[in-house]
């Protein structure tokens, strides 16, 4: 394993990338970086890249059990929670283009390109976005297949199109925070999982179009433009999460079967739509979701009389959310 280092203001040292001192410059600093790093190893980064060009993961893949890691720091060098930033500058198409597999990383923000902030090239395995914001595309957060791959504690919010458009792949949201998008907040074939989805636009907050199972779980979907959940192909499995003031219907699908467990769904715009059955919160009945508030489960229980373990996503980041 070899570290590296990468700062996006540094102007001195003899820009090699062996410490910080002498750490890769800007931003064809950072490309050498990433054309550099093989299995294991890890590139520290930290300060502002400001983009004139997209960067490109097209040299190396990490491999099973040692993945290549991308590491934001605070301007000391020191992992606090800084997030180092990948700023297209409304002058990079892209932020970063992804071929390669097996790549963790972590605090680190992709803002500001004039397309997706990651756009993904080929069919890439495994990657694990930790503690990143994705924001500020002028199209689509992410864009691409990407599978078995998960986004933890992240927060996508004010890109152009969808948050995240991963179709097809295989991929799972947990603990992130989804927010003002202009098109589907999140659009993955994929489960998600103690997150918050509010305020985007297009078809749904959350739309899968998964041939397999999805999940949506310990979650809020809230006043999002219109649908609050829809599925595509399905079967999904909605559980203990609310599902309330959206424009057009909390929960819709097209051909899917919608399983519905310990959820709070209630002041939405419109009726549900599409063939919906839900079960009760003993899993014993089933029944057809009908009305312009949608469907309320556990006999009209409100959430002061259960605890879902809603505020899971913005506990992790140590923030708090208002909806």
């Amino acid at each position: 394993m070899t570290v590296y280092y990468a700062d996006g203001t540094l102007a001195t040292g003899s820009d090699d990338g062996t410490s910080w001192a002498d750490a890769w410059q800007g931003e064809a600093g950072l490309q050498t970086m990433l054309d550099t790093l093989t299995a294991g190893d890890v590139g520290n980064m930290r300060n502002t890249f400001t983009l004139t060009a997209t960067l490109d993961v097209d040299t190396n893949s990490g491999s099973d059990g040692t993945p290549i890691r991308l590491l934001g720091h605070n301007a000391a060098g020191v992992v606090d929670g800084t997030q180092a930033v990948i700023d297209g500058n409304s002058a990079a198409t892209n932020c970063m283009n992804i071929a390669n597999n097996r790549y963790v990383v972590e605090n680190v923000r992709f803002t500001g390109a004039t397309g997706d902030n990651i756009k993904i090239t080929g069919t890439p395995v495994e990657w694990l976005f930790l503690r990143c914001d994705i924001d500020n595309a002028g199209a689509s957060g992410l864009d691409g297949s990407l599978y078995y791959s998960i986004f933890a504690l992240c927060r996508i919010y004010n890109n152009g199109g969808d948050g995240l458009r991963i179709t097809p792949g295989s991929t799972q949201v947990v603990g992130c925070l989804v927010w003002s998008n202009s098109s589907e907040g999140l659009r993955v074939s994929g489960g998600v999982i103690d997150s918050a989805i509010w305020d985007n636009g297009g078809t749904a907050g959350y739309y899968t179009g998964t041939i397999g199972g999805a999940v949506l779980a310990n979650s809020v979907v809230d006043e999002n433009d219109a649908r609050g959940v829809f599925s595509a192909y399905g079967p999904i499995l909605v559980w203990s999460s609310r599902i309330t003031n959206n424009t057009s219907v909390g929960i819709g699908t097209s051909t899917a079967t919608i399983v519905d467990l310990y959820t709070f769904i209630k002041d939405n715009s419109a009726a549900d739509d599409g063939s919906i059955i839900t079960s009760n919160d003993k899993g014993t009945a089933t029944r057809t979701i009908t009305g312009t508030i949608g469907y309320i489960d556990g006999d009209n229980a409100t959430m002061a009389d259960r605890n879902y373990g809603l505020t899971n996503a913005a506990a992790a980041r140590r923030q708090t959310v208002t909806l």
